[in-house]
């Protein structure tokens, strides 16, 4: 029996239109420390309906079924949306380096 390797990427389709309207996934497996980081990116046309948020939480959720013990993001500093995706799953801001903000969401 095979097992199915759900640390990957994912497409985001609307029910409604049926369209793809964006991507998330895990960017590697998790590491020694069950810590797993995820990216994803919305067409314009679907920014600010709650879609990333309820997709950024469900694969979270997959994380933390399939084992991981954190899941880290990390940001543009310029990039609020995406930063309010993140606070609403739960996420903390742990550093910023140069552009970037990392997030970590403990399990």
């Amino acid at each position: 029996m095979s097992q199915v390797n759900v640390w990957g990427p994912y497409t985001l389709t609307e029910k409604r239109t049926r369209l793809c309207i964006g991507g998330i996934g895990f960017k590697r497996l998790p590491d020694a420390t069950g810590t797993v980081e995820i990216g994803y990116g919305i067409c314009a046309s679907r920014q600010g309906l709650g879609f990333m948020t309820e997709a950024a939480g469900r694969l979270c959720e997959l994380a933390r079924v399939e084992g991981a013990l954190a899941v880290t993001a990390e940001t543009l500093a310029l990039n609020v949306a995406s930063q309010r995706v993140l606070e609403k799953c739960g996420f903390t801001r742990l550093s910023t380096q140069h552009e970037s903000i990392w997030w970590r969401l403990q399990l």
